[in-house]
């Protein structure tokens, strides 16, 4: 049976549907390696039949359903090793407590990092964020970036040369699904005021556009050769987008995927969720900003400018910054979670020869300090003396059928404990690492009592995923060092500085 992951989102023309699509496109992505249940607040029946196409898993709420009415019937539908995924600015702290204590797996999908994170992963598709903006536990683990940008399948292939616009003859207006400030009417406006005679108006309007009328009523007056979308597919979208060289959009998904398809884009926040990634794509110089939509009083004139300017660097830079590797990202992500379900246990005398084929991998070779081929005999003396050592502490990590993961070996000297590691070559690329140095390290400090106690890494320069690991979790760099000719960096963590009731089951 395949794994099982609900996602938790809600939409309505309020609130607009950015949460409901992004879930979907995430949704879309895990299918067909696992089973998915979508679970939302009485849904508009436009938005039902919508995400009816992507999962018939669909359990309904009440929309007047109390909290606790909602995670009784959540707690009804999941088991202990489900994942569920949480899409909304509403599930703060207490809620993930909620869900947490139903002894499953929680993810949260956030772009506004603005209370503390319980869950045991968060995905924030925004650029330049990064750890260090959020409160969170110990045991979670923050992705982010556009590597991990939440795009719908016909977006998430890159192109394989970066798109060429010499002319801009098609522009692409888009708000949303519920665009509740009717700007996507602002926009039309502004095209209409601009110097500039485009050949063909797009505009994409949603499932709760409310102005559907006054946009029509304009287009007529105005003689427009507009065309006018609404309940577009996926891939519909991506047709109409790839006519069209100008994009004005907000900081919403609509952005990512104007990004990836590569096009000259204006765009802007008009909610407050959307600052933040307003200023990473504008700072990466991936789009044209003007600011607040709301207040934005010159859109004509700063269309007239980009046009004039047909700036195809900001394509580069799009190309570029979406590189097709989302998916497979956003695809560890959840596995690495499934396969967290692992248990630590002390490295055993009858590990010996597990440890001697681990040691003897040409990939750990290539990583260890001491690079020469070990011999057997050797391996067992050395063995015996570190199981015995009263500094030395060495674990193994098992999956449920206990087949052996990885080892981690932590050496202490002066309360510094020196870590070293490996993973099975079975289980390399699924996030392993991450979660052997987490749950070493929570079992080295459930099994000493130091008061204080600091975590060392030595990590070739040139292991940039070891590296990645290490910073992942919070490691500092302190040092560069240089050990038998090859050249190291020196990370440390002050395990002290985590309260130990912050520390749950990785």
């Amino acid at each position: 049976m395949k794994p099982r992951v609900f996602f938790r989102a809600d939409g309505n023309a309020s609130m607009g549907l950015g949460h409901v699509i992004r879930s979907l496109a995430y949704l879309n992505i895990l299918k067909t390696e696992y089973q998915c249940f979508f679970i939302i607040k009485e849904p508009l029946e436009k938005l039902k039949k919508e995400i009816l196409k992507y999962c018939n898993n669909l359990i309904e709420i009440a929309l007047n359903a109390s909290i606790d009415e909602e995670i009784d019937l959540i707690g009804s539908k999941i088991q202990e090793q489900d994942i569920i995924i949480l899409d909304g600015y509403h599930f703060e702290t207490s809620y993930q407590r909620n869900i947490k204590n139903l002894n499953c797996t929680l993810v949260c999908i956030d772009d506004i990092y603005s209370y503390h994170f319980i869950s045991d992963l968060v995905i924030n598709h925004a650029p330049l964020i990064n750890k260090r903006n959020y409160s969170c536990d110990f045991n979670t683990t923050i992705k982010t970036g556009l590597k991990y940008a939440l795009l719908r399948e016909p977006f998430l292939k890159k192109r394989a040369q970066p798109r060429v616009i010499n002319e801009i003859r098609n522009c692409f207006i888009c708000f949303g699904g519920s665009d509740f400030n009717n700007l996507t009417f602002k926009a039309l406006q502004a095209i209409v005021s601009s110097k500039h005679d485009f050949n063909e108006i797009h505009i994409v309007i949603g499932l709760a556009y409310k102005h559907k009328s006054m946009l029509e009523s304009f287009i007529n007056i105005e003689d427009l050769n507009c065309q006018l979308y609404s309940n577009l597919s996926d891939v519909e979208m991506r047709e109409v987008m790839d006519k069209c060289q100008l994009a004005i959009v907000p900081c919403s998904s609509i952005l990512y995927e104007a990004c990836s398809v590569q096009m000259l884009i204006i765009t802007g926040f008009f909610v407050d969720n959307q600052v933040h990634v307003e200023k990473g794509f504008r700072e990466l110089e991936l789009v044209h900003s003007v600011g607040d939509f709301n207040v934005c009083t010159n859109l004509h004139d700063i269309i007239d400018k980009v046009v004039d300017f047909n700036d195809n660097k900001q394509i580069l830079n799009q190309h570029n910054s979406f590189n097709g590797a989302s998916k497979l990202n956003l695809l560890k992500c959840i596995s690495s979670l499934v396969y967290n379900q692992y248990e630590m246990r002390n490295a055993l005398f009858t590990d010996v020869d597990l440890y001697f084929n681990w040691a003897n991998d040409p990939i750990v070779r290539k990583s260890a300090i001491n690079q020469d081929k070990i011999v057997y005999e050797e391996h067992c003396k050395w063995f015996t003396s570190k199981l015995n050592a009263n500094n030395t502490f060495m674990y193994v990590l098992q999956n449920n059928f206990q087949k052996p993961v990885g080892q981690i070996r932590f050496d202490i000297k002066n309360k510094n404990a020196i870590i070293s590691y490996s993973i099975e070559d079975s289980f390399r690329g699924k996030g392993m690492a991450t979660v052997l140095v987490k749950k070493g390290m929570l079992e080295l400090r459930e099994e000493l009592s130091f008061e204080s106690l600091y975590y060392i890494a030595w990590v070739k320069v040139d292991n940039p995923a070891s590296i990645k690991v290490f910073e992942n979790i919070g490691y500092e760099f302190t040092e560069e060092k240089l050990y038998n000719n090859e050249l190291y960096n020196i990370y440390s963590f002050d395990m002290n500085l985590i309260a130990k009731n912050e520390i749950s089951r990785i």
